[in-house]
């Protein structure tokens, strides 16, 4: 039998993440990762300035965040044309 305390913050940090389906051949990676990089207002720290819905509170947020490394796994090499399986793509924010 105890009491339960807990310290909850103001706010936790936003994290946005989804899977990039398996079957991009590497045109399409670069072509996504180009535009990705195009966004980054800090190369070093992979920062971008967000915009996304929230979903908890309903409303349209903006939010520094950077994005983590993407695994990309090559699922096989199809007439000399590299194909990825599907990986994690997420922003975390600060």
């Amino acid at each position: 039998n105890g009491v339960l305390h807990r310290n909850a913050l103001d706010r936790k940090p936003d994290k946005i993440e989804f899977e990039i389906p398996a079957g991009w051949d590497d045109d399409k990676k670069c072509i996504f990762m180009e535009h990705i990089r195009n966004q980054y207002v800090d190369v070093k720290e992979r920062k971008v300035i967000a915009n996304y819905y929230d979903v908890e509170t309903g409303k349209y947020e903006e939010s520094e965040m950077y994005i983590p490394d993407i695994t990309w796994t090559i699922k096989s090499v199809i007439n000399g044309k590299i194909m990825y399986d599907s990986a994690r793509f997420a922003l975390i924010g600060y």
